[in-house]
């Protein structure tokens, strides 16, 4: 005897996702008033994790660093860092990314995805920094694709 949802037209409605795959961006620097992207997919998956990390490397601690996700070509998230941190975004929660380490001293920032997050088309994470400093961004992120 089956268990869960019946297969009548053979296929399931429920996605099939493959394994772990790592997407390791390297290390991208963004110049003084300009967006960089930091991840860029184009297929069917669902994002289960991951880091950026920012460092500010013109050493201003008033820089604007904004970061923006888009899913499926529609903004789902785009706040400034410092939003994050005044709002108190700020742990695991569930929203699209949280900051959980930053450093005014450092000028250094951690933002991560505790929300699992699935797309049909498209994911792309994109940071932005005002005119006073150029910025450094790395990160990971853990995905699979549907099968």
């Amino acid at each position: 005897m089956s268990k869960g949802y019946p297969d009548f037209f053979g296929y399931s409605i429920f996605p099939n996702y493959g394994n772990f795959q790592l997407t390791d961006s390297g290390a991208v620097i963004i110049p003084a008033d300009s967006w960089g992207t930091i991840f860029n997919i184009s297929a069917k998956g669902k994002i289960y994790s991951g880091y950026v990390g920012i460092q500010d490397l013109g050493l201003a601690d008033t820089a604007t660093i904004i970061a923006r996700l888009t899913v499926d070509g529609d903004v789902m998230f785009s706040r400034s860092l410092d939003d994050l941190l005044n709002h108190g975004f700020v742990g695991d929660l569930d929203i699209p990314f949280s900051l959980t380490y930053y450093s005014k001293v450092n000028n250094f920032f951690v933002v991560t995805f505790p929300l699992d997050i699935t797309f049909a088309n498209s994911y792309k994470l994109e940071y932005f920094t005002d005119a006073s400093a150029q910025i450094f961004v790395h990160g990971y992120l853990n995905w699979s694709r549907v099968l």
